[in-house]
């Protein structure tokens, strides 16, 4: 271990001593058919770097590779060969390098951009302005402080424009009421700056959203005399109506019963199909026809052939999955194949209504995901097969089209990371989602991964806390919308950064909280019961959900 740093060594000896006695020797027992914890974490850990080894070996055999492998090669090949071998072969020969908004860097970053820079080829711009991003008790300056003094700013920034924002914290007791917000700050916006004509609001101002969940209610709260917006985000396919309709559909498929030479399906799984948007706006007189005799009927299972007459409803419920328990690659072949058939079905249905344009944004992918996993060939279980696919399908969203330079900005907080604008408005500022609370699950304990310069907690939350403090560094007002709930997991604790701006330095927060107070009810008409009611009531067996949904709501119990 003599090539390790006393870091590195101090951190390993932490991480073996988990597994060793004071004498050395290993507390473990790996013979054992049935071992312990530590026994079954050592069990994983002998046999990562074999793993790793050959991993990286199919890969290369292929031609390909993951991302930090590709940063790892580069980093390999600077130790061994000059810069000039290195880029002149894929730049311009003699370029120079200018590396703008960076913040946290890799160890094979820190090594590319040593090379660079004693090369002579590379040139630094940090945006570290202002005395609070710059406070040593701040976790902005973890990264930066080391950055600026191993890698020397280009240039000095004229402090100018740097100043102390004024910041309004918004209280709302509901996640869509945030949104439902945005018309009154953008009011009080633009009457201070352009003499309350909402027209005029364009590129200074930028609404920052943390939560992406947000998209679709502050797109629908944006007021109509604001007629240029730019989106910087994607829609996250889980939010779509597609999405829920595919799942439902699946869903119906995985628990098809076979019985007497027939299909059988469950009422709950189809009922979801036939509650969806998509499905109710592509179905035409005769599907609802169907569609109400079958609810009509009440039947816990619904054959095949209730459904064999109406071309939309045989398509979606025609059954794939002759067993569910059987991994079979003729049978997921079968299931991707079903898939796609019912995605074009739909395609070409929602193709000219303008509502659902998006939609077919989001058929699109799903397909091509759907392609992905068909050509793999796996044989594995229906539902291993869908699982599978949720996880493709849980990384695609959907990009918007707009112009950079013009309108208002609505964007994500890793968006911002070299943008300034005099105006924000940052939606969801909770502790766990401003900063978010994501730490990457790894066989890599943290004291070895501290040890050898990996990713940690205090590393996330320094990157977010530079994001958080160079946002608003030359912003001249801040408003933060926090959800103020405190029902199941939500504890409805504001963002760490509002307590620092108001406790650590001083920052005058204006609060205001907003109450429904006055909020109308719908009126619902009287129901009156007949004879006929009551003796339907006597004649029919409750369920617990029947008397749950009579005490909760009798106007559902009736309907």
């Amino acid at each position: 271990f003599e090539y390790l740093t006393p870091t590195q060594k101090a951190a390993i000896e932490g991480f073996i001593s988990h597994f060793n006695d004071k004498s050395g020797r290993l507390t473990v027992n790996l013979d054992t058919d049935n071992p312990d914890v530590k026994g079954r974490f050592l069990q994983i850990w002998n046999i990562l770097y074999p793993l790793y080894q050959s991993f990286r070996e199919a890969l290369r055999a292929k031609g390909m590779a993951y991302e930090g492998m590709v940063y790892r090669n580069l980093s390999d090949r600077l130790k061994s060969e000059s810069v000039e071998d290195v880029f002149d072969d894929v730049f311009k020969a003699d370029s120079d390098f200018v590396f703008v908004g960076l913040n946290a860097l890799s160890e094979s970053e820190k090594m590319l951009l040593r090379k660079l820079r004693d090369a002579g080829r590379a040139q630094f711009c940090w945006d570290w302005s202002g005395d609070m991003i710059r406070d040593p008790q701040n976790r902005s300056s973890f990264f930066m402080a080391d950055n600026v003094l191993e890698f020397p700013q280009a240039a000095q920034w004229d402090p100018d424009g740097v100043s102390v924002p004024q910041v309004n914290v918004v209280s709302v007791s509901s996640m869509i009421g945030q949104a439902k917000r945005l018309p009154d700050i953008l009011g009080e916006i633009a009457a201070r700056r352009y003499s309350g004509d909402l027209s005029y609001i364009g590129s200074d101002c930028a609404v920052v959203l943390p939560d992406e969940n947000l998209l679709r209610p502050v797109l629908n709260s944006i007021p109509e005399p604001v007629k240029d917006i730019n989106v910087t985000m994607g829609l996250p396919m889980a939010g779509s109506l597609l999405y829920a309709l595919m799942s439902d559909i699946s869903s119906a498929q995985l628990n098809v019963i076979h019985k007497k030479g027939k299909c059988w399906f469950y009422h709950k799984h189809v009922w979801d199909v036939f509650s969806s948007e998509v499905f109710r706006k592509i179905a035409d007189e005769q599907t609802l026809e169907r569609v109400a005799q079958v609810r009509a009927e009440a039947r816990h299972y619904i054959s095949e052939d209730d459904f064999s007459q109406i071309p939309l409803l045989a398509a979606i419920f025609r059954p794939v999955v002759t067993d569910s328990k059987l991994a079979s690659l003729q049978q997921i072949h079968s299931f991707a194949e079903y898939q796609k058939d019912v995605l074009k079905l739909l395609a070409s249905k929602v193709s000219d209504d303008t509502a659902l344009a998006l939609e077919l944004e989001y058929a699109r992918e799903y397909h091509r995901c759907v392609n992905v996993l068909q050509e793999i060939g796996l044989e594995v279980l229906p539902v291993t097969y869908c699982r599978l696919l949720n996880q493709l399908l849980a990384s695609v969203s959907v990009p918007f089209k707009g112009e950079p330079l013009k309108g208002l900005q609505v964007m994500g907080p890793l968006e911002m990371r070299a943008l300034d604008f005099k105006d924000l408005v940052i939606m969801s500022a909770n502790e766990g989602t401003f900063p978010r609370r994501n730490v990457s699950s790894s066989f890599v304990p943290p004291e070895l991964r501290k040890g050898f310069g990996m990713p940690t907690y205090e590393y996330q939350d320094a990157v977010w806390a530079y994001y958080f403090y160079r946002m608003i560094s030359r912003a001249e007002n801040v408003w933060m919308l926090v959800d103020s709930r405190t029902e199941g997991l939500k504890s409805g604790e504001e963002s760490r950064y509002i307590k620092q701006l108001e406790y650590h330095f001083g920052v005058p927060v204006k609060r205001y909280v907003v109450k429904y107070d006055s909020m109308k009810t719908a009126q619902l008409p009287q129901l009156t019961k007949t004879e006929e009611d009551v003796q339907k009531i006597k004649d029919t067996a409750l369920s617990a959900t029947t008397l749950q949904n009579y005490l909760a709501c009798p106007a559902k119990f009736y309907y």
